[in-house]
């Protein structure tokens, strides 16, 4: 809670009053002209006094916080340079967050996102820092932490061509079926490495 003070000569001043010594009465909570007034005179200099002033109550509402985690959804909009692909999936850490506010506003959250994140022609892995997005009606609750770490492997890869021959299954020993093409050309694209390890008897068509 703060008070605005502007006189003449006098600099623009915050005053601040110490919730510690709130009251409550059934379910309100105040603070009292007597004490936020003796609070005021104790931050003002030693050559002023603090003449008159509203005899007004404070009233103070508060309200309880409750937290829970909640898994973290990228905005992302990758493009790879040619030839070039993610391997496996992006790497979220962390992949939760705790959040903490007001039960009416976190009740129905069930992920928070990142700002938007857009890399272009990638050729080459990533990691970088994104901060969480909050709606404007979030403006009590807070992240923890508020930023997350977003990475890539990204990988070259090659094509190769396999024939691979079409097989009849469960086909009777009476019954004779010509197929036509009786060959399937399969394009598989991989790392080089993963490549050199493949043949065509890997694939069944």
């Amino acid at each position: 809670v703060g008070f605005q003070f502007i006189g003449f000569g006098i600099r623009k001043k915050k005053i601040q009053i110490n919730l510690s010594e709130v009251r409550k009465k059934d379910t309100a909570y105040y603070i009292p002209p007597s004490v936020y007034r003796r609070q005021i005179q104790g931050q003002l200099t030693g050559d002023m006094e603090l003449i008159e002033m509203d005899n007004d109550t404070i009233f103070v509402k508060f309200t309880s916080l409750v937290s829970k985690k909640v898994p973290v959804l990228p905005r992302v909009n990758i493009t790879f340079a040619q030839n070039h692909a993610l391997k496996d999936s992006l790497d979220i850490s962390p992949r939760t967050v705790t959040i903490t506010g007001p039960k009416i506003q976190i009740d129905t959250i069930e992920n928070v996102r990142t700002s938007f994140i857009e890399i272009m022609n990638a050729e080459s892995d990533f990691s970088n820092t994104y901060t969480l997005v909050k709606s404007r009606d979030m403006d009590k609750t807070s992240f923890n932490p508020s930023v997350v770490t977003v990475s890539g492997t990204v990988y070259r890869f090659s094509e190769q061509v396999f024939e691979v021959p079409v097989t009849m299954l469960n086909l009777p020993d009476s019954v004779q079926v010509r197929m036509f093409p009786d060959v399937i050309k399969v394009v598989c694209q991989a790392q080089l490495d993963t490549l050199k390890e493949i043949t065509s008897e890997d694939f069944i068509i």
